[in-house]
């Protein structure tokens, strides 16, 4: 009986390891990739609000303010960048 458990619990460790789990890596809150306004700045470059879910993006800030229009993501974009911090630009 030792010799079995001996050989089972290193093979099915093993097997827990290669083959991972069944729960999914990504169980967070469905994310909506869709832009529903769509900026650009002096520079150029294009800087979309996406839809996103009630914790980020679009229906975050929209359906608690009551904000409709994308000009009030749109307008502070046009200006130049306050300050840039590597890859991140501040309006």
């Amino acid at each position: 009986m030792r010799k079995l458990t001996a050989f089972t619990l290193p093979v099915a460790v093993a097997t827990l390891l290669l083959a991972g789990s069944a729960i999914p890596a990504h169980t967070g809150p469905y994310w909506n990739k869709q832009a529903k306004c769509q900026a650009s700045d002096p520079d150029g470059r294009r800087i979309p609000t996406r839809l996103g879910n009630g914790e980020l993006g679009s229906n975050h800030f929209s359906g608690k303010h009551n904000i409709k229009e994308c000009a009030l993501v749109t307008i502070p974009l046009r200006d130049k960048v306050d300050k840039v911090d590597g890859a991140n630009l501040q309006y």
